[in-house]
């Protein structure tokens, strides 16, 4: 397994284990705030995997010369419709981050 590929997976564990910890605390009724103040850290930290998994995303760096291939032969590329399905986690991932969608955010 790679190294960043071993990262990534260990924070999903990591989070993961902040995910049961929520649990948890709502079974033990603990106070909102602290229950909120958890989701919030696990939101973050879902969010920066996911800009790890943008980054190294090998279907989207490639998009500009797979377009006009794809235009060109009508989808025969290999691969052709994988970064058509990755658009919408790219663009849901650009509309939480300000100025992020000019996908300056990973690297174009």
């Amino acid at each position: 397994m790679k190294e960043n590929t071993k990262a990534k997976v260990q924070r999903l564990n990591r989070i993961a284990g902040q995910v049961r910890g929520v649990a948890q605390m709502i079974a033990d009724e603990r106070y909102c705030i602290e229950i909120l103040q958890q989701i919030a850290a696990i939101r973050a930290a879902l969010a920066k995997v996911e800009s790890q998994v943008l980054k190294s995303c090998r279907l989207l760096r490639q998009r500009g010369d797979s377009e006009r291939q794809r235009r060109r032969t009508k989808g025969q590329v290999r691969g052709a419709g994988r970064s058509d399905r990755a658009r919408p986690a790219l663009r849901r991932h650009c509309r939480r981050r300000p100025g992020a969608g000019d996908g300056a955010a990973i690297g174009w």
